[in-house]
């Protein structure tokens, strides 16, 4: 009798055991993947660290699931996760709709048609790391500067067939660093 015990007892505890670890591993592998994403704020600056109005862009980290339509978003901001071009720059590409533009940054994007940076914004480190992992590179503790001062927009314009203006796509480019907003009609 008691050896059916220990045998009973035995089989229940790998039974539990088993199960355990499977439901972990089942957590684990159907849960949302985290990842650093980029907020830009257009018509701000950066200064001692914060965002403040200004007539470039302010680039904050944040980690958020790989589900884009779960992040908050406001008027004038995008949700961007770089990726490394093989000449090596840092890319962020975003799309914004006309309507979630302020009149100040549809008249700085689209007529006026330039950044200015007050100061040098070093991109944090998480988000130069990751563009690093994504592009399945060793990160070695590269910086990428945007430096100050005036950049001028390259602009595209894509129209449908009767000649309305579907997307704007508005450039930004420095030595390491391309910034490129779509602006969808």
């Amino acid at each position: 009798m008691k050896r059916i015990q220990i045998s009973f007892f035995t089989v229940l505890a790998l039974a539990i055991l088993s199960f355990t670890a499977c439901k972990k591993e089942d957590i684990k592998d159907n849960g949302p993947k985290i990842r650093n994403w980029t907020s830009i704020q257009l018509m701000g600056d950066v200064e001692h660290g914060k965002c403040v109005p200004g007539f470039s862009l302010c680039l904050t980290t944040y980690e958020y699931p790989d589900n884009v339509s779960v992040f908050p978003t406001s008027t004038d901001q995008l949700w961007v996760a770089p990726y490394l071009s093989s000449d090596g720059k840092l890319n962020f590409e975003a799309t914004i709709p006309y309507n979630r533009l302020s009149p100040e940054a549809k008249t700085q994007l689209l007529d006026h048609g330039f950044l200015d940076f007050k100061n040098d914004i070093e991109l944090d480190e998480a988000i130069v790391r990751q563009a690093y992992e994504d592009a399945g590179l060793r990160y070695n503790g590269e910086k990428i500067i945007i430096q100050k001062g005036v950049y001028d927009a390259q602009a595209m314009e894509n129209t449908d067939a009767t000649g309305n203006t579907i997307t704007i796509e508005v450039c930004f480019k420095g030595s390491d660093w391309s910034i490129c907003i779509t602006v969808e009609f």
